[in-house]
């Protein structure tokens, strides 16, 4: 069943319509050393409609130029030959797409997509990749293939999505007979998209590739998908803490470089909004729906600096409130209504923390204890067991369980 399924899936990417020929005269053009700006800005004026599209990007707040770009000469002057054919790729990919009756949720695709872009983005900057509009492009089209997988397999799909049963790729193979990294690649590839772009999409779950110094657009929109994953809108279960720490550590970044990390791609996905807003032209996508969950109040309790600033960080970047342990105190003139406290076991001794756990609890405000570090697991107090624990890694989907109570 699964194989008669994976030939079915096969089939079908075959029979869907290819980009417009101006996007393959783009990927022409950009790979001819003779080619000139000229021979660029005559091809994609071939498109008007995308090139009214591209001028409204280029002057968006996606770039934010403090000057009117009224030309497209003048754009790809300014930006140059390979973000215009990202952009244009970009553009191009989306409207095809949402010309496709697919049964998925459009917006929590886009809003996986858009965050694991902007992340993408970030991370490429950070680490002065090369080509950054390449790394966002790799970002927004890497998880195409479970558009696919709605298309073809609708219900399953929907089952898929829905279950409390674990979300990896053993499973979508288990259902499918292929999954979504396989899938997606062999779409882009249908598209007649770049080799960097397709390998992205096939190898981002693979820990071989992501790991790989070889490959850097791999590891960076892998650690963006993890990023993506953390922040809360996800659709295959978030990495193994091991090989976060892993991605962190090919891209050559601490956790405290992720923590700085954190506030720019919540910029260039603020950013990326723009990319969205232009390339949805009927409003098809509510940008409204694209927010977090409910606001809460957390109180972050640990010793450590570098586990605190990577808590609050994270939390922040979800949209809550965070504030100080000592808000916690019977005594403290600053006293907050907390919604939720997290307890680090790694950053506080034995003693003050259980009396300071079963204070809260007492209080019936609930309480996690964060139980591990980037690497390994510590060893909580018994006292502290049957306390819910929390990864190091959380994501915004696990804070809003706890504030659920469904923890």
């Amino acid at each position: 069943m699964p194989a008669a399924k994976a030939e079915q899936i096969a089939n079908r990417i075959k029979e869907l319509p290819p980009l417009p020929l101006v996007v393959q005269k783009l990927l022409q053009v950009v790979g001819d050393e003779k080619s000139s700006a000229k021979d660029l800005t005559q091809a994609l004026e071939a498109d008007q409609a995308l090139t009214g599209k591209v001028l409204k990007l280029v002057n968006s707040s996606f770039y934010g130029f403090s000057g009117k770009i009224s030309t497209l000469s003048r754009a790809v002057v300014i930006l140059g030959y390979s973000a215009i054919r990202n952009l244009a790729m970009g553009l191009a990919a989306y409207d095809a797409l949402k010309k496709m009756k697919s049964t998925i949720d459009w917006n929590l695709f886009w809003s996986h997509s858009i965050t694991c872009a902007g992340g993408s983005l970030g991370v490429a900057k950070r680490l002065k990749y090369s080509d950054p509009e390449e790394a966002f492009i790799a970002g927004l089209l890497h998880d195409l293939g479970f558009f696919v997988l709605s298309l073809v397999c609708p219900d399953e799909f929907k089952q898929f999505m829905t279950s409390d049963y674990r979300r990896d790729l053993e499973r979508e193979n288990e259902l499918f007979g292929a999954n979504h990294a396989e899938i997606g690649m062999r779409l882009l590839e249908h598209w007649k998209l770049p080799e960097s772009l397709c390998r992205v999409a096939r190898f981002h779950h693979s820990s071989k590739h992501t790991t790989s110094e070889e490959e850097p657009l791999i590891s960076i929109v892998r650690l963006a998908d993890i990023i993506a994953s953390v922040k809360g809108n996800f659709f295959i279960e978030i990495a193994a803490k091991e090989m976060v720490a892993e991605s962190l550590g090919t891209a050559g970044l601490s956790i405290a470089d992720c923590t700085k990390l954190l506030a720019e791609i919540d910029r260039h996905v603020e950013n990326t909004r723009a990319f969205l807003q232009v390339a949805d032209g009927d409003g098809t996508l509510h940008s409204s729906d694209l927010k977090g969950n409910e606001i809460a109040t957390v109180a972050v309790v640990s010793s450590v600096k570098e586990r605190q600033e990577w808590m609050q960080a994270l939390l922040q970047s979800f949209g809550h409130h965070v504030v100080a342990a000592s808000t916690l105190s019977p005594d403290a003139q600053d006293r907050q209504t907390v919604n939720l406290a997290i307890l680090d076991a790694m950053g506080l001794k034995e003693e003050p923390m259980v009396k300071l756990a079963f204070l809260l609890r007492s209080k019936n405000i609930p309480v996690a204890i964060l139980h591990e570090d980037t690497e390994h697991e510590l060893d909580v107090p018994a006292d502290l067991l049957g306390f819910p624990e929390i990864s190091f890694f959380f994501t915004q989907a696990d804070i809003a369980r706890f504030l659920k109570g469904t923890v």
